[in-house]
């Protein structure tokens, strides 16, 4: 069973995780990852919704969206 979480905690999170210093996040978000964050990213996928993330997977992200897409949209709930 898949662990679900609200967009908008999802986007507060994110923001915070990868020091985004954005005042609003949501899926049109542009990103461009750096290695810290990307490590960020694969620990917070890890912690939060129990997916294993591979570094390569997250080289072309560009968009918060497309980060939830890895992730697996089916975790997100409006």
């Amino acid at each position: 069973m898949p662990v679900i979480m609200k967009k908008n905690d999802f986007y507060i999170q994110i923001n915070k995780d990868l020091e985004l210093g954005e005042k609003q996040v949501s899926e049109k978000t542009p990103l461009n990852l750096s290695s810290i964050q990307i490590l960020a990213v694969i620990a917070f996928a890890d912690d939060k919704f129990r997916k294993r993330i591979k570094i390569a997977d997250l080289k072309n992200v560009k968009s918060i969206s497309g980060l939830m897409t890895i992730i697996g949209m089916e975790n997100f709930t409006d």
